[in-house]
Order: structure tokens, then C-alpha cells, then sequence
């Protein structure tokens, strides 16, 4: 078996009928792209570098890389996320995953990543990679009576720590109308119907897709943050098209854009913790930072869309002090956190465990909307 870069050619074909044949997809496939050609990645310059594994003339593990811009420390830097590796089960176990992240990230000068499971951690760590911390996400309860009678079981692990789920469990099965009861209470507590209320009146318009005019608002919050991705128009259109699901909606001022986010209403039918509950997940926001205003103004909308779209819950995505804040004071509750976020870098000077305490992550980085985004 050989692992190295794809070249071009014949094993760009080999890795099409890999990909067709493990997730029925085109590599980097996106649907809307013949569709609108404006929602091109603005940071393509070529096919992206590929690492396969090959055996016996096929593609038997594969990872690929996207192009775009992380902001490091004050400086804004090309970067490349990988997509998950995959290796087909019968070449499992044979270190072939490590091989992958070895050879990809030694090709580029810095690389990033999201994960979940133990055997994806435990290849790049062996590379070198650092995982300084995870992608923290919000919940805000909209039906108590249809969250509560979903989580049992297994389920409940989602939202408590481990060690309390059995106790968890049977208090949910014992206490459902109390607990559904206490909900509503702590949420008129935090004001949540006043909040619902001026979400209705507020001036921000759902798009097909952001105009460049939201760039500047990046340029405005950027040296806020120690580490994130560069959040401009063009990136954020092709990697969220409406044409996959996904919803935008922006707050413009006369003065310029006040606040934008990335959403998708979704029904959740793939048997995990939520399943069977209507969701709507914010993946990825900005805001005016100056404004304290500004940042209620935007959970103030998403507690009204997300009320009268008839969801079960809403989903926040993000970890900052004013976010953590705002979101407590709208009867949000911060989740066990499950994606870690990964870093590689050639630049030894690099430290993310440092950078990561002043870090902005959402949904929206890389490839970490997952389970929470359109089907």
C-alpha cells in the first residue's frame, strides 16, 4: 500500500469513484455550483491537495483539503480545513489514517480541522496537531413538553455529564410536568416574551446571499479576535448556498451592517439524540461589537423566527464572553461540548493553545456545522 498526494490525471478519476462509492457524492461536490458560478471558493487557485491511500491499483482512504483564510493573532493567513479521512473497513486498523494526516499536512503550511470521535484525534495528534479546545453550542428550549419527552435514555447524555444520566433519566420520567412547568417559569424569568416580542420589530432581512457590503464588518470586529476564520461575503456564499439549505439574514444600518448569521431550519431524522425534534441552528454569527445592543437585537430575532417557525429548540453556536452573556440572559443553556477544533502549523512559532482562549470557533468553521445543518 502507497499514501502520498493525488497527482493529477487518472487518480483524480480513482478518487471521483472513491468518493462516489463511500458518500455517493463528487469530491467537494456543491450543488449550486452550475447553478450560479458567482458561488465559486474565492480562494480556489486549482484542485485542492488530496491524500489517498493505494492498494492494488484503487483508492482505498482518502483526505481532502479546502482553501481559505484564517486570522491568526492580528495577521489574516492562507490556510487549508481537511474533510474527515475515511478509510474503507477492511484497511482499518493498519495505521492508515495516521499515514493520511501525516502526508497532508506536511504538504501545506497550515491545515485545520473538526472532530469528534477518539481514532480522528488520536491521527493527527500523531502529526503534530494541537486540539487547544472544542466548539461550544447554545440551547434554547422552545417546546419543553417535545424536548422533554425525547430525552431518555441514551439521549440524555447529549445534555447532561455523563455520570448524572441515569439519574437525569428518571427524573425526566418522573418529573416531565414539573420539569416542563420549571422551564417556562425560568424563561419568563429571563424575559423571554419580551425579548420574542422585540424580535418581531426589528429590522433584519433573510437573503439569498450576503453583497460584499457586510465585509466591512468583518474589517470592524477582526482585531477582536486572537484566532478565527475571515468571515468576508464570497467564502461565506459558496460554503453555505441557499441552494444546500441554508438561510442569511442580515441587519443593515446607514451607517453599514450592524449584524449578520447563518441559520438552517431542519427536522432531525437520523436517530441520535435529537431525533424527531424541529430545529433551528445559528451556525455562525457577527456582530457589532461596540454595541452591546446589537448582539440582544440579534437573539431577540432568532427567539422570534425560531417561535414562529414552530421549532422544538434553537441552536446557538459560539463561545465568547458577551455571547455566553447575552445568551444566558435569553434562557439559553450552554451544552456538554462534543467538536474539538485542531490545528497544524510548519511556523513553530505558532501556539493555538495560547491563541485559543481569545478564539471565536463557531459551526460555521471549517467543516463543523455537521449534524446541525440542511440534510
Amino acid at each position: 500500500m502507497e499514501v502520498r498526494l493525488c497527482h493529477e490525471g487518472p487518480e483524480r478519476e480513482l478518487v471521483a469513484e472513491f468518493c462516489r462509492r463511500v458518500f455517493d457524492v463528487a469530491p467537494n461536490a456543491r450543488a449550486d455550483a452550475a447553478v450560479d458560478s458567482t458561488l465559486a471558493n474565492p480562494y480556489d487557485a486549482g484542485p485542492p491537495p488530496t491524500a489517498i491511500a493505494i492498494h492494488d491499483g484503487a483508492v482505498v482512504g482518502h483526505v481532502t483539503s479546502t482553501p481559505f483564510r484564517l486570522w491568526v493573532n492580528g495577521v489574516e493567513r492562507p490556510a487549508h480545513w481537511l474533510s474527515g479521512i475515511h478509510v474503507l473497513p477492511e484497511y482499518r486498523g493498519q495505521g492508515v489514517a495516521r499515514q493520511l494526516a501525516a502526508c497532508i499536512t506536511n504538504a501545506l503550511p497550515l491545515v485545520t480541522g473538526v472532530a469528534r470521535v477518539a481514532p480522528s484525534l488520536r491521527a493527527f495528534i500523531a502529526t503534530n496537531w494541537v486540539w487547544p479546545g472544542k466548539i461550544a453550542d447554545h440551547i434554547h428550549i422552545v417546546n419543553p413538553g417535545a424536548f422533554l419527552r425525547q430525552m431518555s435514555g441514551e439521549r440524555v447524555e447529549r445534555f447532561v455529564p455523563r455520570g448524572f444520566k441515569t439519574a437525569a433519566d428518571l427524573a425526566l420520567r418522573l418529573f416531565r410536568g414539573p420539569l416542563q412547568l420549571g422551564i417556562r417559569c425560568w424563561q419568563r424569568l429571563r424575559t423571554v416574551d419580551a425579548k420574542f416580542r422585540h424580535g418581531a420589530m426589528l429590522p433584519f432581512v433573510e437573503v439569498a446571499n450576503f453583497e460584499c457590503n457586510i465585509d466591512a464588518l468583518w474589517e470592524q470586529e477582526k482585531s477582536t479576535f486572537s484566532l478565527t476564520h475571515v468571515r468576508r461575503a464570497g467564502y461565506l456564499n459558496w460554503q453555505f448556498p441557499v441552494a444546500k439549505g441554508w438561510q442569511k439574514v442580515v441587519w443593515t444600518a446607514p451607517a453599514g451592517v450592524r449584524a449578520w448569521a447563518i441559520f438552517a431550519i431542519m427536522e432531525y431524522r437520523d436517530g441520535g439524540q435529537l431525533h424527531g425534534l424541529k430545529a433551528l441552528n445559528v451556525v455562525d454569527a457577527l456582530w457589532d461589537s461596540g454595541d452591546p445592543s446589537t448582539l440582544d437585537s440579534l437573539i431577540s430575532y432568532f427567539l422570534h423566527r425560531a417561535y414562529i417557525a414552530g421549532v422544538d429548540i434553537t441552536m446557538f453556536s459560539g463561545d465568547r464572553p458577551d455571547l455566553r452573556r447575552a445568551l444566558s440572559a435569553a434562557a439559553f443553556i450552554k451544552l456538554p461540548s462534543t467538536i474539538y477544533a485542531g490545528f497544524g502549523s510548519q511556523d513553530q512559532s505558532d501556539n493555538f493553545t495560547e491563541l485559543f482562549p481569545g478564539s471565536y470557533i463557531t459551526r460555521g468553521y471549517a467543516d463543523a456545522a455537521g449534524g446541525l445543518g440542511p440534510a
